[in-house]
């Protein structure tokens, strides 16, 4: 289905009913409706085709429905770029899929006109608020519009987002989805749900493809949005509460953020069914402990998946966050928390060997996905495109991991980032879990560096829980010792204050080898 027919046929459904709200602003799906088809007409107006790349460059806001589906409306692509990026990598991200059109918030206006000179395609762009002198401001643009009928330009087989991956390990690639690989998702989500008027907070990052999905999923099926700019966890507590959220997402590292919040016990969150979290590695510590502290009634759900094959390919649902077994029963429960899940309906995975060979349950290789919404490929870049999938179309994920008996996926790492230790392979995911679980260490990252004797040599990198009375090193790798086998433990352990992260809480992994590589 066409993005466009989507957002109609919700218009028709929920017509009178509240879509979104930040808190101060307030608008029926009519009313959004109605923006929507005054901004496509001037959008069309100053020169916006089928084809045409329209970029969003701002935290969230409620124009973001509005411009996604104007612009897929016209035949035309939706390309939300990171809003953290800096200056060269902007102007990088704008150029390489040739911007005609950009929306822009007023914090990132001066940088946007600073690379416009060197983007030749970039033909316009519109200024949310300010005062900038000669700036085109939203407000004006949708003033040129006539209301009209949204046309739908092009086939459900039309690239529909231009989505760029995270960049944490390399230069971030423009992936492609079509409008049928995001409706197909869609299909996948239970028909039996609904959704009508539940409440979801969003405040993922709009580029990033949770956010991007969450926003959909929620015009399909009614809810009302309530809008946080970013996360912040003052703001999530209070969002929750006055509104009465009853869905929403969070990175472990925003779970984290919610719970040290000096205020937490004050606010009411029994409104929430249900948190969905991912998007990073998930410390069973930092899970086990929100599904204590946050309402008995709130179900979790973990969701794991990738840019290229739009979102979620596995979940592990709400039933396998009951831990209501004993014994064996109960061991075998919590182990499945350290997995993400079970593949969705539309989803087939297999794990395989270097050299493409399948591999049974229990044994370790690269995770390879099927499914109908994988990427039509990373644009202008067939090289890529090539190596990301195997000879008989299945998409080579850069994730090592393996299934279990059951079918449930379990994730030791990335390819790039496993360390390789004498001739043995070692998860950084493995040595993280288990340093985590030590009293005193608040979070880790574990990365490979040099060494002329092994090759590689583990290192931990850790906040601790007490900043002013840090643990003994021997300690945490004594600890190492007692829960896992010898050989994985590191050969170095530092302390640091905290971890640089991306926009979506990804720990920078390449941003730690740079700096500690150095010194090895």
């Amino acid at each position: 289905m066409h993005l466009g027919k989507l957002f109609e046929r919700s218009v028709e459904n929920c017509a009178e009913l509240e879509m979104v709200t930040n808190g101060e602003y307030r608008a029926t799906y009519r009313e959004e409706q109605a923006r929507t088809q005054r901004l496509a007409a001037a959008m069309k107006a100053v020169g916006v085709q089928k084809n045409d790349r329209v970029a969003f460059v701002d935290t969230n806001r409620y124009e973001f429905f509005e411009i996604l589906f104007a612009t897929v409306s016209l035949g035309a692509v939706f390309v939300p770029i990171n809003y953290r990026t800096k200056e060269k990598e902007l102007e990088y991200m704008l150029d390489r899929v040739d911007i005609k059109m950009a929306f822009v918030g007023e914090r990132y206006y001066p940088m946007v006109q600073q690379v416009k000179r060197n983007v030749p395609t970039l033909e316009s762009v519109v200024l949310f608020e300010g005062d900038h002198e000669g700036a085109l401001l939203y407000k004006d643009l949708l003033k040129c519009g006539v209301q009209r009928k949204l046309s739908h330009e092009g086939t459900e087989d039309d690239l529909a987002v231009l989505l760029f991956t995270s960049g944490t390990t390399s230069r971030p690639k423009p992936v492609m989805l079509t409008h049928q690989a995001v409706y197909n998702f869609l299909n996948v989500y239970p028909s039996s749900e609904n959704l009508e008027q539940e409440v979801l907070l969003l405040h993922a990052p709009n580029f990033h493809v949770a956010g991007l999905l969450n926003a959909i999923i929620g015009i399909y099926k009614g809810v009302r949005f309530v809008l946080i700019p970013q996360f912040d966890a003052q703001l999530w507590l209070e969002q929750v509460h006055n509104e009465k959220c009853t869905r929403t997402f969070l990175t472990p590292t925003m779970m984290k953020h919610v719970l040290d919040h000096k205020d937490f016990d004050r606010y009411d969150l029994s409104s929430l069914k249900l948190v969905t979290y991912g998007s990073a590695p998930a410390s069973i510590t930092i899970i086990e402990e929100t599904m204590h502290r946050f309402p008995e009634t709130t179900d979790f759900a973990h969701a794991f998946g990738m840019t290229e094959t739009m979102s979620t390919v596995t979940s592990l649902g709400p039933s396998d966050h009951k831990l209501t077994g004993t014994g064996e029963a109960l061991e075998k429960q919590k182990k499945r928390l350290h997995s993400v899940g079970r593949p969705l309906p539309d989803v087939r995975i297999r794990i395989c060997d270097e050299k493409g060979n399948e591999l049974p349950p229990g044994k370790v290789g690269r995770v390879e996905l099927l499914t109908s919404r994988t990427m039509d490929g990373y644009l202008g870049d067939e090289e890529a495109t090539r190596q990301a999938f195997t000879s008989d179309g299945w998409f080579q994920s850069s994730d090592m991991g393996y299934l279990d008996e059951d079918g449930y996926l379990y994730i030791m790492g990335r390819s790039d980032e496993l360390i390789i230790r004498g001739g043995e392979n070692i998860s950084p995911l493995e040595v993280e879990g288990v340093i985590s679980r030590h009293p005193e260490v608040y979070e880790v990252s574990v990365i490979p560096v040099p060494s002329l004797e092994w090759g590689q040599e583990v290192m931990a990198i850790i906040v601790p829980k007490d900043k002013n009375n840090k643990p003994d090193a021997e300690a945490i790798i004594q600890h190492c010792r007692e829960n896992m086998t010898s050989f994985k433990k590191p050969g170095y352990v530092t302390f640091v204050s905290e971890l640089p992260r991306n926009s979506t809480g990804k720990i920078l992994k390449n941003v730690l080898k740079e700096q500690y590589t150095v010194h090895h």
